[in-house]
């Protein structure tokens, strides 16, 4: 390999792969790495714009509440 690149080897017989790398003067390192199966992403939950609003007025009527019930009302 020339000076200063690199390549990935793929194991036909393992779920491995490795890198090799020179440096400026031609010496080559090898590390090797193991495939991993990832699990997909489970999806988000987000709230609706409805239920939002919905969560906003049952908000707005709690703290509505509590400044009548403060002010002695």
């Amino acid at each position: 390999m020339a000076p200063n690149s690199s390549v990935i080897l793929m194991d036909s017989n393992l779920p491995r792969f490795y890198t090799k790398i020179t440096d400026a003067s031609g010496v080559a390192t090898v590390k090797s790495y193991d495939f991993k199966e990832t699990e997909a992403e489970k999806p988000k939950e987000y709230v609706t714009k409805e239920e939002f609003e919905s969560f906003k007025k049952d908000l707005k009527g709690v703290k509505d509440e509590s400044n009548t019930e403060s002010n002695g009302e």
